[in-house]
């Protein structure tokens, strides 16, 4: 793989702004996430609510504030999980020789482009925002007849929905700051740590990290 080829997602980009070594160890180096109760809660819940969306289930008790939405979601007969690959110039390609990958958790094609997002921790706005403006980019790029795109993040915990409508001369900047951040990782060659304590105390790579700090 040439360095201006890594692939990236929000997940890997954003790991990477917050510790380069920690992009590293992950998926770099293949160090395995330890298993958590909150990755298993998530991945159960967003099985759950898929399996609902196609008809093969039943909502439970967890996701039941946002039960309303999820059948307005289940009529509109959304497509689950389907990956998305995207060259260096934001061209369509395979998701194996993609440079940016992206997997909506539901979306619904139209005119009016609607995208869902399972959440199932805090909300936090500016991470919200700023994945949801990736998720429209690679929206108005599949998909060149909508003119709208509408970014719904669905709290399961709170039962909250936060919803984003964007306009394609707004998504066109967006797509600018993306691809110089995701330059920035693209040519780094260090990877240097950023120890600090909060950021250390919740990171995965943390048994792996020969930098990480905890007091």
């Amino acid at each position: 793989m040439k360095t201006t080829d890594r692939a990236w997602s929000y997940s890997s980009l954003t790991l990477y702004e917050k510790c380069p070594h920690a992009y590293k160890l992950r998926y770099i180096d293949k160090c395995k996430e330890p298993p958590n109760e909150a990755m298993e809660r998530g991945n159960k819940i967003h099985t759950e609510v898929e399996n609902f969306l196609t008809h093969q289930g039943d909502l439970s008790e967890e996701t039941q504030k946002l039960k309303a939405y999820y059948n307005g979601m289940r009529h509109l007969q959304p497509v689950i999980e389907e990956p998305w690959g995207f060259d260096i110039n934001w061209q369509p390609t395979d998701w194996a020789d993609a440079w940016c990958r992206m997997k909506l958790d539901a979306y619904v094609p139209g005119k009016f482009f609607q995208i869902c997002d399972h959440k199932t921790g805090k909300y936090y706005p500016v991470k919200a925002i700023d994945q949801g403006q990736l998720y429209a980019i690679g929206a108005s790029i599949k998909f060149p007849e909508s003119d709208k795109f509408e970014v719904t993040f669905a709290y399961v915990n709170s039962g909250e929905l936060k919803v984003t409508t964007y306009t394609r001369p707004k998504i066109e900047k967006f797509k600018q700051r993306f691809t110089e951040r995701a330059m920035k990782l693209n040519i780094d060659r260090k990877f240097e740590a950023k120890p600090h304590l909060y950021n250390c105390k919740y990171c995965s790579m943390l048994e792996n990290c020969e930098f990480g700090v905890t007091e």
